[in-house]
């Protein structure tokens, strides 16, 4: 369905529509420890690629009364790839309005690393591949140990996906 409304374009409007109601029902979740938890929205290539993109996040924080710095924009190493300088441009924008920028799937591309001294992001998304194997693969806890250390060195966040068990989690902390 995803890539049926990407190859119509539909994923731009339904983007929008499922932004707009995520946001309208984000704002109530409950606060926890005096903090009230993120909403992730996965950004599509051909949203990305909109000129309008920034704008039309901020009419829908605006109109949705949520605020900017509860939202984090998630993406694919691929939505970056066509043009590094109009990617770098756009999340610097939307960093402008307090919004966070997540890398999705991160470890599983070809250029990963240069992402992280080129583009603005603050979240590195670990890739469920890596953390299947925990705790028992030696390469998949090298590559968690180092991604981690590169996080922690230039003040990243880093999100693991696919955390299944309790031996893994064990693992990553």
């Amino acid at each position: 369905f995803i890539d049926i409304a990407e190859a119509s374009g539909l994923i731009v409007p339904f983007g929008r529509c499922v932004l707009a109601e995520a946001c309208r029902e984000a704002r109530h979740w409950p606060a926890r420890d005096g903090r009230a938890p993120k909403l992730r929205v996965n950004i599509s290539a051909r949203q990305f690629e909109q000129t309008g993109l920034v704008e039309d996040i901020a009419a829908i924080l605006a109109e949705t009364g949520f605020q900017p710095g509860r939202l984090c924009v998630e993406l694919t190493e691929t939505v970056l790839l066509p043009d590094i300088g109009l990617a770098a441009q756009t999340l610097s924008r939307l960093r402008d309005l307090g919004i966070s920028v997540a890398l999705d799937d991160f470890g599983v591309g070809y250029s990963s690393l240069a992402y992280l001294k080129r583009l603005p992001i603050d979240v590195l998304k670990l890739d469920r591949s890596f953390v299947a194997g925990l705790p028992h693969d030696p390469y998949d806890m090298a590559i968690v140990q180092a991604i981690s250390g590169l996080a922690v060195k230039t003040g990243i966040e880093i999100v693991a996906e696919g955390v299944e068990t309790q031996a893994q989690a064990d693992a990553l902390r």
